[in-house]
């Protein structure tokens, strides 16, 4: 590291990996585009059977630029799932500012680490959501923005760490924060705690729950698009109660564990018709037969209304826009 690069924050970024690495690179290129001038490079690979760790650090050597400072690329032993993973790989970092990044995801622009950081110190926030652009999984088309511009006035109505929980709980938060655009100081990692490993895949929405119902704010700036979002990820599974693969199966456990550790303690937060609406949705994701799905209906009446209510609602919204 030279004088000038020890005077100016480390950004450490971390990419994750674990068997697919068909666009690894494109990925390490984005962030060897990076115009910043101390980034410290971390990838760690979840145990995959066929790791190239001499591909990878061959290419990280000839490619990198007098800007990253320093590259640690390491294995798990064993598969130990994303949020362990990550959490392991977070500690690993010591930069100022941990901008993490997915596999086959690519950073936005040359400048993107530089507004990231410019704008948590200049707001003196230590956790931000950016925007991220979605794109297609062959070839990165672009696809739409996430969040949309429609929802974008839905999302400055949740000001307030309440308004961000209850959204969260719903499932309402229009894309309002995700893992993959979030980024945070490591001062907040020491100060809030990492991903929680009760969970194995899903890291990012149960710590956001839990971080609003604390009562702290998630900070937007959704004029930085921060990524290219490649389509094809574990966040795009749908369907996942009746899916047979084993990643559907550990994300239908981790959606069970949300439930019982985030939501099912905290009702009282909630209005019965509220309640109601949040059950039937838990429910209806459950149900393997059209019958499982008329018995929730019957159950939570008053979260039909209200259900109906919110799409009536944001379809008339929509449309008059």
């Amino acid at each position: 590291m030279s004088v000038m690069q020890s005077a100016i924050p480390l950004v450490s970024c971390v990419i994750l990996t674990y068997n697919h690495f068909e666009h690894l690179f494109q990925t390490l290129d984005s962030v060897f585009m990076q115009e910043y001038p101390n980034i410290e490079l971390i990838l760690l690979d979840d145990g995959s059977k066929d790791f190239p760790a001499e591909s990878i650090k061959n290419y990280i050597e000839k490619r990198k630029g007098p800007n990253i400072c320093g590259y640690k690329v390491r294995q798990q032993h064993l598969n130990v799932g994303t949020v362990k993973n990550l959490n392991t790989a977070l500690r690993l970092a010591c930069g100022e500012y941990i901008m993490d990044i997915g596999c086959g995801d690519c950073f936005y622009e040359p400048n993107t680490f530089s507004k990231v950081v410019n704008r948590l110190e200049v707001t003196g926030w230590d956790m931000v959501s950016c925007r991220r652009l979605r794109c297609s999984e062959e070839d990165l088309s672009p696809l739409g923005y996430m969040p949309e511009d429609r929802d974008l006035q839905v999302i400055e109505q949740l000001n307030t760490p309440e308004r961000q929980y209850r959204a969260f709980v719903s499932g309402k938060y229009f894309n309002m924060a995700s893992g993959s655009s979030v980024y945070r100081t490591k001062k907040h990692l020491n100060m809030h705690g990492y991903y929680d490993e009760d969970y194995r895949l899903w890291e990012d929405g149960p710590f956001y729950t839990r971080y609003t119902r604390e009562g702290n704010l998630i900070h937007t700036a959704y004029d930085i698009i921060s990524i290219k979002y490649r389509d094809g990820g574990i966040s795009t599974l749908t369907n996942i109660s009746n899916a047979a693969s084993m990643v559907a199966r550990q994300l239908w456990q981790d959606a069970q564990k949300y439930l019982e550790k985030e939501v099912i303690p905290y009702k009282e937060r909630f209005t019965l018709i509220e309640w109601q609406s949040i059950m039937l949705r838990v429910k209806w994701s459950e149900a393997k037969s059209i019958f499982d799905k008329l018995l929730a209906l019957a159950k939570y009446p008053l979260g039909v209304l209200y259900i109906l209510h919110k799409k009536l609602y944001f379809a008339r919204r929509h449309f008059v826009r």
